[in-house]
């Protein structure tokens, strides 16, 4: 919320506060499942809002701290799909920064989108299907993606930011 009213400093010092109650050290060893779910979209937001400040550099090493974390915590067996949908936000994120596509580094983790995640809506999951298929360059069906979402008056401030720019949508979404 505080990202979409440009209350840059008011987000970056709550998700620092967030990070250090999730990972006081940065080590990831030992942590439980539930605190890695709830400190992988951290990272991924902190990268979005480094990005959205004018940090790529810093951005682009949170998103590798992700792609690390995503790694020793699924280094055996299917990631599932949270997983999958925080590693497609955060090849998403890197990829706007620098057209760097995270997949090369972590093939597992790059996974189709499930068909009915868990704790996702509908409008989230074709949020996300639409960034991917940014990604692709596949336009014709991330209007689809759009489309759906303006018919649904899905108000994300950066969905509308992304899809402003990528000519998917007006300034009345």
């Amino acid at each position: 919320l505080m990202r979409g009213q440009h209350r840059w400093d008011e987000a970056e010092q709550s998700l620092a506060a967030a990070r250090l109650i999730l990972a006081p050290q940065d080590t990831f060893s030992g942590l439980p499942e539930t605190e890695l779910e709830a400190y992988l979209p951290l990272l991924i937001e902190e990268a979005s809002l480094m990005h959205a400040t004018g940090h790529e550099e810093e951005a682009i090493r949170i998103l590798e701290q992700a792609v690390s974390l995503f790694m020793v915590a699924y280094s055996e067996g299917d990631p599932g799909d949270y997983a999958a949908m925080q590693f497609a936000r955060a090849r998403f994120e890197r990829w706007r920064i620098d057209g760097h596509d995270l997949a090369r580094e972590a093939p597992l983790l790059a996974k189709g989108l499930p068909a009915k995640p868990k704790g996702l809506s509908s409008c989230e999951l074709e949020d996300l299907s639409m960034r991917l298929d940014l990604m692709a360059d596949d336009l014709e069906a991330a209007a689809v993606h759009a489309a759906y979402l303006s018919d649904k008056q899905y108000r994300d401030p950066e969905y509308l930011d992304i899809c402003l720019r990528a000519g998917l949508c007006d300034d009345g979404a």
